[in-house]
């Protein structure tokens, strides 16, 4: 456990906020399982909400690549932050010679 580790620096976390929604745990079958949720709960929010932004945070950056395609799906606009989009990436564009 986090509380274990004898080099951590301690912290006492707060707000001044109201409760808000507990965090929810979904379990995915498989990589475009677990975007297309996300594009779906995000759109869920945003009909609800319509004003809000929404920031889907991943761990790692293979993932990007089917959240955006989800995204797309719902014709959800959306700009990658510290990133390229996979449809900007070098490996991803198609050269073409005639």
């Amino acid at each position: 456990m986090v509380e274990n580790n004898k080099a951590r620096k301690g912290k006492k976390l707060w707000t001044e906020g109201a409760e808000g929604e507990h965090v929810g745990l979904y379990a995915a079958f498989d990589a475009e399982n677990e975007a297309l949720f996300i594009a779906d709960a995000t759109e869920k929010h945003l009909a609800g909400n319509p004003g809000d932004r929404v920031a889907i945070l991943y761990r790692t950056h293979a993932q990007s690549r089917r959240i955006e395609e989800a995204l797309r799906r719902y014709g959800r606009k959306y700009n990658i932050v510290g990133g390229f989009s996979f449809y900007q990436r070098a490996e991803s564009k198609t050269r073409w010679r005639i």
